[in-house]
């Protein structure tokens, strides 16, 4: 109800950096729900480095941290000129180690947004993200609560496995044979599809960003060879969802232009054409990209793809 150019938003700032100031952390809480719902330029440039303290401070329990970062986040989006985001790099960076793995992904969900305005300050992202994988999967490193039809974090592991696409491979050979590890178990671990429904979308979901982090590391690399495989069956799928992610999959692939995966994809070709009589129109349309790209590519052989584009208008 209360609007960010209301004459009353402004006569608040003073209360709200009491709440954020005090011992209540309901209160503390109440004040960044309220700055990251109104969100006026005022309440941005007086109180940003109040929440940025919330969000680093040891003294705050993990609720009041989570929220802190989320607070920040959306002042990012609206005010990305009053954030002091590069000042702040390494503390916010320390905080992706937290122990509360809610705090982690909330922390996470701000880096992401931040990382991609400013890769450099925020390239240490990168070791920290690794190593927050390799505990969770390969260690186990995580409680109950946090599992999701048997998966731990899903939004966390997708958050951080998106991370990574935003740069290129860790330097440190200890770190990138984590990262090796990290998707090969990942990898594995998907060739069984589960019954569960919610089951399968998260994993799924884990997989296709793990996958696109393959392909963007290095094409040529054994582990894209294995997703190759579960692909073709996947754009065979009943799930529309997972023909539609496959395809799409396939077409970032396919755009890599390395010849090993183009050879590779040659044998899903009948397959990725019958898809443009899919019945849904998103598998129609990324059977038309993926087709696309090859006859850019001047690698389609198939005599209905080349009747089939005579018939465009381009």
């Amino acid at each position: 109800m209360l609007g960010e150019n209301q004459d009353l938003s402004r006569l608040i700032v003073n209360c709200l950096m009491r709440d954020l100031q005090g011992s209540s952390e309901i209160f503390t809480c109440l004040a960044l729900h309220t700055i990251a719902n109104v969100g006026s330029r005022e309440m941005a440039v007086t109180l940003s480095v109040e929440v940025q303290s919330l969000l680093v401070s040891g003294n705050h329990t993990s609720f009041v941290r989570k929220k802190a970062a989320l607070c920040l986040l959306k002042l990012f989006r609206k005010f990305p000129d009053i954030f002091q985001a590069v000042d702040w790099a390494q503390k916010i960076l320390f905080m992706m180690d937290d122990r509360d793995l809610g705090t982690a992904l909330c922390v996470a969900t701000l880096v992401l947004a931040l990382a991609q305005q400013y890769p450099e300050e925020y390239y240490g992202c990168v070791n920290k993200a690794v190593n927050r994988l390799y505990k969770i999967l390969i260690d186990k490193d995580y409680t109950a609560e946090y599992l999701y039809y048997k998966i731990p974090v899903p939004w966390l592991q997708i958050k951080l496995l998106r991370l990574l696409q935003y740069f290129p491979g860790p330097v440190d050979p200890q770190v990138f044979r984590k990262l090796n590890d990290v998707l090969l178990y990942i990898i594995q671990n998907s060739a069984e599809v589960p019954k569960n429904v919610q089951h399968n979308n998260a994993q799924n979901a884990i997989l296709f960003e793990a996958i696109n982090l393959c392909i963007h590391l290095d094409p040529l690399s054994d582990l894209v060879d294995q997703t190759l495989v579960l692909l073709g069956n996947f754009i065979v799928a009943k799930e529309t969802n997972s023909r539609y992610l496959a395809l799409e999959t396939m077409c970032h692939l396919a755009a890599t232009g390395a010849r090993n995966c183009l050879d590779a994809l040659r044998v899903h070709q009948e397959t990725i054409i019958a898809s443009l009589k899919d019945k849904d129109i998103t598998v129609r349309r990324s059977a038309l990209d993926y087709c696309t790209l090859l006859q850019y590519l001047q690698i389609a052989t198939s005599p209905f793809v080349k009747k089939w584009f005579s018939r465009l208008p381009f």
